[in-house]
């Protein structure tokens, strides 16, 4: 099992090196109906608690999961597909690295977000 930062971070996994339009078209794309991808794809928030800072997790091929370092909800992400909640143990977070979601979803990250550190 591998954790976002080492070798890829989550840019690369969710973004996976396409163009800025071509990643808008992903996020303007995102299910509106579906409360959990607007909040962590267009707002970059976590929709339990509001905040923006995340635990990288395990990933692979086009996903990741990723756990809020506020309130400690956990989420599958991979756009363009919706994302979902999951359940997995804390242990396969790394809790000791965080990152900013909405530098890598909204179309205007905010000053002074963090990538994956």
């Amino acid at each position: 099992m591998q954790h976002a930062g080492r070798g890829r971070g989550l840019k690369a996994l969710v973004i996976h090196g396409r163009t800025p339009d071509e990643v808008a078209a992903i996020m303007a794309a995102v299910n509106e109906g579906d409360a959990l991808a607007v909040a962590l794809y267009r707002n970059g928030e976590c929709p339990e608690c509001k905040g923006h800072e995340f635990h990288p997790g395990p990933f692979g091929g086009l996903s990741e999961n990723i756990r809020c370092a506020q309130c400690g909800a956990k989420f599958w992400i991979g756009a363009p597909f919706d994302p979902k909640p999951v359940s997995n143990s804390d242990v396969v977070f790394d809790l000791s690295r965080r990152f900013d979601l909405r530098e890598y979803f909204t179309p205007d990250p905010p000053r002074g977000a963090s990538r994956v550190s």
